[in-house]
């Protein structure tokens, strides 16, 4: 096991493994330079450090010490939570934030009304992202109290759009205040416990019969064309503006609460089709069962796993080994696909998902060595690294060649070999995005499947 902490100021791996004789005791070293092994041994019962030695050659506290080795569990612990290995990247996969050349960014400000752009939204040139508003929960009387700043001729603070080659819009920043925008403009709530305006409690904007608004129970002149005639400030990402500045300026204004991770924020630039696809991809039967069920897709992980395979089923030979930038890119080339090829990607996702299931069972996806499999032993967890490369072998093998062997017969063979490889094991534990080690886990599982179908 491997755990990044922070000691003397610098970045070190905390190479971790429990003891045999005691599970509580966890022992290891740090390792900053090759040439530079610090070794720290410590005792953790139930989460607490009751008991820790270290080099003498590291001079930081032993109290500073404990904090950062807390921290470090902790993250530890939350990645596993989601039903993953910890990913350990290798140093080109570190996604450093380089700088650009400003003359990149491309960024025009535009003025549109209310009306215009409730009209854009209904004809799909501004895209709301409906799947990503999980976390929409403004109740009516929040959102009555931003419709009565726009009666109230108050500015609203600036919208972000990103523009597509197509030029469509998503909406970058202010999602939430345009979607409560387009809501009341299509009646669907009305107004409560406005703070000046009160003689405007419970209207709704417009007369709509079909559902059984009179014009009684709704807004009445000057104020329905105050709402209409409102003016929104708009900031657009210019389509000509390379991915990574598009990326970097997300992060800088985006203004949510929680902070986006980097698949939540990938589906901001996901037009709906590429949306419908990987939220199809991450929750079905298939994907379920493979995986034991165990990963959860509050934070788009599901839907993360659904990218990489694409990106490697597809476009595997552009892999450079930054995982980050790759996906990112993928992401932009199912943009561009048509519903028919992203309909073939999503067959053969399913059906590679159904294989592994007869292959390996309730080891799908999982670094399992032989005593693993033992009645009683503690489930791994899942493996990124063999979920894309077992994932992706199996797309486009003859189905009658699987099925025609015993289920789950070939999890013992695996097991096996993660034994016995120790060149293999450690490509699956340590620098898991890189390129070479991806490359090289996809060369020995080829071969591993192709002699056990063989045989």
């Amino acid at each position: 096991m491997k755990i990044n902490a922070t000691i003397d100021y610098t970045e070190y791996d905390l190479e971790l493994a429990q003891s045999l004789d005691d599970e509580r005791n966890w022992y290891g070293y740090l390792v900053g330079d090759i040439q530079d092994k610090k070794y720290i041994q410590f005792i953790l019962q139930e989460g607490v450090v009751v008991e820790l030695s270290v080099d003498e050659s590291i001079s930081t506290e032993k109290g500073i010490i404990l904090e950062r080795l807390i921290n470090a569990f902790r993250e530890f612990n939350e990645a596993q939570q989601m039903g993953f290995e910890p990913e350990y990247v290798s140093e080109e996969d570190a996604d450093e934030k380089k700088p650009y050349d400003p003359e990149l960014i491309r960024v025009r400000p535009m003025f549109l009304s209310a009306f215009q752009v409730h009209r854009d939204i209904t004809k799909g040139k501004i895209d709301l992202n409906p799947d990503f508003q999980r976390n929409f929960v403004w109740s009516d009387i929040q959102k009555s109290l931003l419709i009565e700043s726009m009666l109230l001729k108050i500015p609203l603070p600036a919208f972000y759009f990103s523009e597509d080659k197509y030029g469509r819009y998503q909406v970058v920043d202010g999602l939430q205040r345009l979607t409560v925008i387009n809501q009341f403009l299509n009646n669907e709530f009305k107004l409560r416990n406005l703070q000046y305006l009160n003689q405007l409690e419970g209207l709704y904007f417009s007369e709509d019969l079909e559902k059984k608004i009179s014009s009684k129970k709704a807004l009445y002149e000057p104020y329905d064309s105050r709402v209409e005639s409102t003016q929104l400030n708009i900031n657009v990402i210019e389509a000509s503006s390379p991915l990574r500045v598009k990326y970097d300026i997300f992060y800088r204004i985006n203004t949510g609460g929680r902070p986006l991770n980097r698949q939540e924020i990938r589906n901001c630039f996901a037009t709906e089709k590429t949306r419908r696809l990987l939220k199809n991809m991450a929750i079905n039967d298939s994907f379920n069962r493979a995986t034991g069920y165990s990963v959860k897709d509050t934070r788009m992980d599901s839907q993360e796993l659904a990218l990489r395979y694409c990106g490697f089923y597809k476009y595997r030979l552009y892999y450079a080994g930054d995982m980050n930038s790759y996906l990112d890119n993928v992401l932009e080339r199912l943009n561009d696909l048509s519903n028919d090829d992203l309909e073939a990607i999503q067959l053969k996702y399913f059906n590679s998902l159904d294989l592994a299931y007869h292959l390996f069972g309730q080891y799908s996806f999982r670094k399992c060595l032989p005593q693993h499999l033992e009645v009683g032993s503690r489930r791994q967890f899942l493996n990124k690294a063999m979920f894309i490369v077992w994932t992706v072998i199996l797309s486009d093998i003859e189905v009658e060649r699987v099925m025609n062997k015993p289920q789950f017969e070939f999890v013992s063979v695996l097991a096996q070999e993660l034994d016995y490889n120790d060149e293999l094991f450690v490509a699956l534990t340590t620098g898991t995005t890189d390129r070479y080690n991806l490359e090289f886990v996809f060369e020995q599982f080829n071969s591993l499947l192709d002699n056990y179908l063989n045989a």
